[in-house]
């Protein structure tokens, strides 16, 4: 295959970008030495040096970037990244989305918004720029690292993006030369096709690259001979990273709750425990920070917690990019070989933190007084111990599986199965978190109450020592008061979420008396304050939604029997939907009332109908869930649920289960496999039997069917045959319209299914058998030129011109063929246009005409002469039989599965705003804070 010359390809892009690449790898390198060496000596020209070199990093990650995009915009498949993610059919909107799902383009994310945050800290030069830059041109030369893509004696480092297709795949298809012209992209992933995934993703990426910043600006300390001068200049990026992280957790909560089908906003999956964990120490280390820039204490633990906070975000790297998490959780990647470069990414900045740490023990231990217990930072400095504490436990948990793998290692190593010291993750991930931080988030909102009203070292305890003891007695009793109150209203299960309330809600109280009283609602300084008021927002949100969450889809006992499989778990949690049918469950009369596919998408409309005790109705709303299928439309990958939202709740709706021949191709095909059908040549207006008690009338036509899998196309033949079944039972009337499609040479079948009846009927391809048609048939040869009109009886035929694209289905084409074929214009006496193709064929010397003929109406049409010195064509016509003079070929089946049904799930999450409230009242309180820090206030 080496020798083959490949048609089309486009080499020179990713050559030059397999160039930057190598550029970028090797220029970040360099500026990490000269930025250290500046640190080390001084020297203007080291840093000039550093400086170049990280531009030239930096344009050359954007060159990357570019390139990719351009390779992905021109759908160039030889790229085998290109092939992964993008097809034909992508919407440029999800052009993005498919650059960051693969690795590779993730990677790259990280990167580029390293190389923004590295300009502007090189434009914003400081005393710390020298060993903040050091530190980012390391990190940027690991992940460099991780898109080489090279062999170094015989080991592979990185994944290029650049690589081709032929060379991953070793298929026949690449003896072709001319091999992409059958290729095509494999496409976005369903699930990620998604305006969420267009912004969530560039979001939590900066996040995870602005904690950088704190690291390197520890790092840079570190290096320094002034260890505490930095906390000031880095509390505005410590303010930044925890916004930016934070709200793209949000935006993935709100995700899984808008367009995912998880029931909810939060499952404590290993991956969104991978982001909130660094956001957790990194909110600990803002705490930190205040203390050190305040007091001067705390200097070593607000290292530790920058220094973790970017260590966890690379372990977090690890557990999703090394395939550990494969079976664990829902969209962490999978294995790609970069599991060994990724611990010793890990590895090096871990003992280059914590060594250095090691290394300057004794100049960062505070040696003064000890912090009074009445002082802000005393306290501060606790609830950064417990969030802490909250993110070791996340992690040993979500670890389980690094754990097992570590086990699995040393049993290799010494000769031992140890596959019984394995742990097991917790079957119930949400019960077994939550046991553990729901005590945390009350530790947390106890001391977010009363430490918002302590000063720092304790400054004046004596003089309000009496006022704080009185507003947090006044506090304590509102807390009781409401926590009795709303006690009526979200279903306090055990006394531990009555404390929790009972601290969220004292939380509040007291940080909007600090906003009024102190503050005088000035909001340019009440950055602690309204995060304070969102966490307990959010936790009393994250109680109704979770404690009060009502399945409303339920009704077993009229449910029970209509789908099998159905146990009691399910029956009290989902309902069996007939289409066309009402069903009431709790206050609403639910009716699924139609499905329509587009694309990919099967979107479904259903109605609600809410009712009070008497049967008059309060309100009705439609939703619109979807089930998604893949890029190929064989089988369903995912569901998009819908919901309506409500000021005080939401109802979340979305579809556990359809018909298993609308689940999947191969079930489709089983089921029409195991079919018993029978074949039947019926005369319009005669009946025929299907079974005892069902029997059929083909009624009328139509040339313009509808079908819900039918999608016209202008050039298509199509017969649609209205049935009318009835049962003589019941005596109750079904109307069916199968249909039949010649598209060029090719037949398509659309079979109508009557579910009530449990029947389904189709046309059979005999329906466009020209012979069938031909009996007694005269024809008639008429000589015109083009476009010259030959009326017959009430009929006007036309020919228009020629084509070389011959679709006929009885033409198989030889070659020296020469085939023309005739495209001929016919009007009706009912005005009604029909468009023939008759085909005329030189073939050895002889000459052949293909008949061309409308089911319908009965018309024939060959093209038997053409003579090109003249211009005359002859054309033979006959009116012969139309449709409906001859039989009808059909074939039917009964005890057919139903296909008209769903089981849908849904679900009433009361308080669900106040999660959301609360949520961005956190994160405002954040991005309030960077701005008042950057202004130097304290």
């Amino acid at each position: 295959m080496n020798d083959i010359t490949y048609i089309g390809e486009h080499l020179i892009p990713g050559r030059i970008g397999h160039f930057l690449v190598v550029t970028a790898f090797v220029s970040a390198a360099l500026a990490a030495m000269s930025f250290f060496k500046t640190v080390r000596t001084r020297e203007e020209s080291w840093y000039q040096l550093g400086k170049w070199s990280y531009l030239i990093h930096g344009f050359s990650i954007l060159g990357v970037i570019g390139i990719i995009f351009y390779l992905m915009l021109n759908k160039f498949y030889e790229y085998h990244y290109v092939w992964s993610h993008v097809s034909d059919d992508l919407p440029f909107r999800y052009i993005f989305s498919a650059f960051w799902e693969g690795q590779e383009g993730s990677f790259l994310l990280w990167m580029f918004w390293h190389v923004l945050l590295g300009f502007f800290l090189l434009y914003r030069r400081s005393k710390w720029t020298a060993g903040v830059m050091g530190t980012f041109s390391a990190i940027q030369f690991f992940l460099s690292s991780m898109i080489l893509g090279v062999y170094v004696m015989g080991h592979k480092f990185g994944s290029s993006p650049f690589v081709l297709l032929r060379d991953v795949m070793d298929i026949p298809l690449f003896a072709n030369a001319q091999y992409l012209e059958l290729v095509e992209g494999t496409g976005l992933n369903p699930l990620l096709q998604n305006y969420w995934n267009t912004i969530h993703p560039p979001t939590t990426f900066l996040g995870f690259a602005s904690l950088t910043v704190p690291f390197a600006f520890a790092i840079s300390g570190l290096l320094s001979e002034n260890r505490d001068g930095w906390f000031k200049a880095v509390l505005p990026w410590g303010l930044f990273s925890g916004a930016f992280l934070g709200t793209g957790i949000l935006m993935g909560a709100a995700w899984a709750y808008e367009a995912l089908s998880f029931g909810g906003y939060w499952a404590w999956d290993p991956v969104e425990n991978s982001s909130l964990v660094p956001w957790l120490v990194m909110i600990a280390g803002i705490h930190t920070n205040l203390i050190a820039r305040n007091t001067g204490r705390s200097g070593l633990t607000t290292y530790l917690f920058y220094i973790l906070a970017f260590l966890l975000i690379v372990y977090s790297t690890f557990l999703t990019r090394s395939g550990v998490l494969g079976d664990t959780s829902v969209h962490a990647f999978t294995e790609m070989g970069l599991e060994w470069q990724l611990i010793i990414f890990l590895g090096f900045f871990t003992l280059l933190g914590l060594g250095l740490i090691a290394k300057n023990f004794r100049q960062l231990t505070y040696n003064g007084e000890e912090e009074p217990l009445y002082s802000r930072e005393f306290w501060m400095f606790i609830g950064a111990l417990v969030l802490i504490f909250s993110s070791v436990l996340i992690t040993f948990t979500t670890s389980i599986p690094v754990y097992n793998k570590l086990f699995d290692a040393l049993g290799g190593l010494i000769g031992q199965d140890l596959s019984h010291l394995h742990r097991t993750s917790p079957l119930d991930p949400v019960a077994h978190y939550n046991r553990y931080q729901m005590w945390i988030a009350v530790f947390i909102a106890l001391l977010s109450s009363f430490g918002i009203f302590l000063r720092y070292q304790g400054k004046g305890w004596q003089n309000q020592k009496s006022s704080f003891f009185i507003r947090m007695g006044t506090h304590t009793l509102i807390a009781l008061v409401s926590t009795w109150l709303l006690s009526h209203w979200i279903q306090l299960t055990n006394p531990g979420y009555a404390i929790l309330l009972f601290a969220s809600i004292l939380t509040i109280t007291a940080n909007a008396d600090q906003l009024i009283s102190y503050m005088r609602l000035n909001l340019k300084k009440s950055a602690a304050t309204l995060s304070h008021i969102g966490f307990g927002l959010l936790i009393i949100g994250a109680m109704a939604s979770g404690l009060n969450k009502r399945y409303i889809s339920s009704n077993p006992f009229a449910q029970r029997g209509l789908v099998d499989n159905m146990d009691e778990d399910r029956l009290s949690k989902n309902i069996t939907l007939i289409q066309g049918q009402p069903m009431f469950m709790n206050d609403y009369w639910v009716t699924y009332v139609s499905d329509t596919m587009e694309g990919n998408l099967r979107k479904y409309l259903i109605h609600y109908r809410k009712v009070d005790s008497t049967g008059n109705k309060l309100e009705e709303f439609i939703l619109r869930p979807q089930v998604v299928y893949d890029n190929k439309v064989t089988k369903v990958a995912s569901v998009n649920p819908a919901t309506k939202h409500y000021l005080h709740k939401d109802i979340f709706t979305h579809i556990t289960s359809i018909p298993p021949q609308l689940m999947d191709i191969k079930m489709a095909h089983e089921i029409e496999d195991s079919l018993e059908y029978q074949e039947a040549y019926i005369f319009p207006n005669d009946t025929f039997r299907v079974n005892d008690h069902i029997y059929g009338v083909i009624q009328d036509f139509t040339e313009t069917p509808d079908h819900s899998d039918y999608q016209p196309e202008p050039l298509d033949i199509a017969i649609g045959v209205r049935i009318q079944f009835v049962n003589t039972q019941s005596r109750d009337t079904f109307d069916a319209q199968p249909i039949a499609v010649l598209r060029g040479n090719l037949i398509y079948k659309y079979a109508a299914q009557v579910d009530p009846l449990k029947l389904r009927v189709e046309v059979m391809d005999d329906i466009f058998n020209s012979n069938r048609y031909s009996e007694g048939l005269e024809f008639n040869s008429y000589t015109v030129q083009l476009k010259e009109p030959i009326d017959i009886d009430g009929y006007s035929f036309i020919i228009t011109g020629f084509s070389e694209e011959i679709e006929h289905p009885a033409y198989d084409e030889k070659k020296g063929d020469i085939a023309v074929s005739g495209l001929v214009e016919v009007t009706t006496p009912d005005d009604d246009k029909r468009r023939l193709q008759p085909v005329y064929i030189i073939r050895d010397n002889q000459q052949f005409s293909l008949n061309a003929f409308d089911a319908l109406s009965g018309i024939h049409v060959r093209m038997s002469k053409i003579d090109p010195g003249t211009g005359n064509i002859t054309l033979d016509i006959a009116l012969g039989k139309g449709i409906q003079n001859v039989e009808i070929p059909l074939r039917y089946a009964d005890k057919v599965p139903r296909s008209d049904y769903i089981v849908l799930e849904a679900i009433e999450f009361p308080g669900i705003n106040l999660v959301w409230l609360g949520s961005c009242m956190m994160i405002f309180g954040l991005f309030i804070g960077i701005a008042d820090r950057r202004k130097g206030r304290s």
